[in-house]
Formats: structure tokens, sequence, C-alpha cells
């Protein structure tokens, strides 16, 4: 059969096409197989936007990781996921992470992932003006989501603060992840809770409380914490991963480092639209003001500064929690979280 002029242009275009179409399938397929795969477990809190933004935009796959995501009730639970080697990196309060370090478990701290205090008090409608201050707590209940956890030590925090025995003077009551401690707060189970955000911003939105004390805002961080920024949310990993997976820790910080970039440069709608499905907070309203809220706390780079980790540190002694300083250099290696 004689093929003619056009046709035959026709056929060899579509077999050119044809051709780079299936070229193209093994490239994209070893692409997909070339990202390196990292567990990470985290508390769900606004103090880890960063790691969220980097999934929802696709910034850690442009750098080569695919992030499996564990959703995990409370920072001692991140830890000892982390421990057992279920997770390969996690998200959880400083406290925790150091807590850990004081009885020499083979984790450091190896980034930063906010860097302002993000909790509050709430105490039930009742209570208001009586409950006005730390020190009012005394013979009151405090809801934490559990023993060990960031919301722990903010409670024992507030405690010493207010010049109270946080064994006798107050009842620490755990109660599991963000919703419950605001269903705790609605039904009374408990006088006063510590939250972050969102759940800070969906409370009072709700009624649910009244802020006794808020350190999101910036006057109240300094009048309680003695500094404008505190290492409050870190990224941890065991030391044997340090050691092994430091091209994978280059990359992942990479892209925490573009997300944290993305974040302070985008209006605080779009993020909203991007973090929801992971934040689990549908009202967009609710979800801007507690990201606006919270923006002074994300970082600009990963990187673990000293002084705020001394900050930190002493306020950590002071309370009783820990009864000396660890060293900057026995907690943190920041080898890897300036990486660009």
């Amino acid at each position: 059969m004689k093929i003619s002029v056009p046709t035959r242009y026709k056929l060899l275009a579509a077999i050119s096409l044809a051709s780079v179409c299936f070229a193209a399938l093994p490239a994209t397929n070893a692409a997909a197989q070339d990202l390196i795969k990292v567990k990470v477990g985290d508390t769900t809190s606004l103090a880890q936007l960063g790691m969220y933004a980097g999934i929802q935009k696709g910034i850690f796959k442009k750098h080569g990781i695919d992030i499996e995501r564990i959703a995990i009730p409370g920072g001692s639970k991140v830890l000892t996921t982390l421990l057992s080697g279920d997770i390969d990196i996690g998200y959880l309060a400083s406290s925790t992470s150091l807590q850990a370090q004081f009885q020499n478990r083979p984790v450091k701290i190896i980034g930063m992932s906010h860097n302002m205090e993000i909790y509050s008090l709430l105490g039930r409608n009742e209570f208001k003006g009586k409950i006005k201050q730390p020190s009012d707590l005394k013979g009151h209940t405090i809801g934490i989501s559990a023993i060990g956890s960031g919301s722990w030590a903010f409670a024992k925090f507030l405690a010493h603060y207010g010049k109270l025995d946080a064994a006798r003077d107050v009842k620490i009551v755990p109660l599991g992840n963000m919703m419950a401690i605001i269903a705790a707060l609605k039904t009374d189970r408990v006088d006063t809770v510590t939250l972050w955000e969102p759940g800070t911003t969906m409370a009072l939105k709700e009624n649910a409380g009244y802020a006794v004390v808020d350190l999101l805002d910036p006057a109240q961080h300094q009048k309680y914490v003695s500094s404008p920024h505190s290492m409050v949310e870190v990224i941890l990993a065991k030391e044997d991963l340090i050691k092994t997976k430091k091209d994978m820790l280059r990359k992942f910080f990479a892209a925490q480092n573009e997300a944290y970039d993305w974040l302070h440069k985008t209006p605080m709608e779009e993020v909203a639209k991007a973090v929801a499905p992971i934040v689990g907070e549908s009202n967009m309203d609710v979800l801007v003001a507690a990201l606006k809220r919270n923006l002074g706390g994300v970082p600009t780079v990963a990187t673990v500064d000293e002084a705020t980790f001394n900050v930190t540190m002493k306020n950590l002694v002071e309370t009783g929690i820990f009864k000396e300083p660890i060293p900057f250099s026995k907690s943190v290696d920041n080898s890897f979280a300036a990486s660009r």
C-alpha cells in the first residue's frame, strides 16, 4: 500500500511522539525510585509547620526526599517511636528531647522547628476573674497531653513561676491529643489546660475557655521566658542515623529551609489551604488566625542558636525539670541544619 507524503509525515510524527513518551517512562519511574523514603513522627502542631508545608508543596520531593508522616499523640510517644526505630526523625518539644539526652539515650537535636513558645494556659469560663495568673492555680487541675510532653513541661513551668509545688499544689492530668484536651475543658473535666496552635485559637473561637497565659503574645513571652526566643520544638534523630545518612540529612534540611522561606513569603490564606489537610482544621478563619499568631516562631533556617538553647536550658533547670544544664555541644549537631 502506498502512503501519501502528508500521511507518511503524520505517521512518523506519531511514532516519534510515542517513542518520546515510552522513553520518558523509565526515567520517571527511576526518579520515583531514587527518592529517599524518610519516616517522620510529629504531634500535629503548627510548631511543625515547616514540615507540613514541605510535604504539601512538594518541596521535600523536589530535594529527593519522600516523607512518610506518622501522627503521634504527645512528644514522649514520638521519642519512644524514634528510639524503637519505627521512625527516622522526630519533631517534638525540646524538653522531651533533652530528657532523653539526660538519660544517655543515643539521640541528638539536629534542627529547630519552632523558636518561640507555643503554649497557652486556658481556664474554664467559670474561673474567669479567679484564675488570672499562675499563682492562682493552687488547688486546681491542669490538663496536658501526656507526662513528659511539652505541655507537661509548660504546666510545671507555670507552677514554678507561681511559686507552687507541681506535685502538691496542683494536679496535672494527662488527656491525650489536642481535641481531647479541648473536649475536657468543655466538659469541665479539668479546670485549666495547656494548649498549642491551632488548639488555642479553636478553643477561644468556640468559647470553650479564656486565656490566662498566652506565650504567642510577644510581651507575655518576654515576661515569662525572659527572651523573645526559646528552643521550643526541635528535630531529633538517633546518632547512628546522623553518622550513616549524611546525604539524606543534607537533602532533608535543604527542603526544610526552603519550606521556611516559602512560609515567610506566602500569604497565610494560601498557607492555610496547603496545610489544612494535615492539621485537620476545615474552618479557614480559625486556621488563618492561628497561622498568623504562629508565624513569629517559624525560623528562617533550621540551625539551632546556642544563645536560645542556653535560655531554654536555664528555664528548664530553674523549673526543676532538670537538675543541671546539659552542654550545647553534647546536645546539638548543627552539621546539616543550614543546608540549602
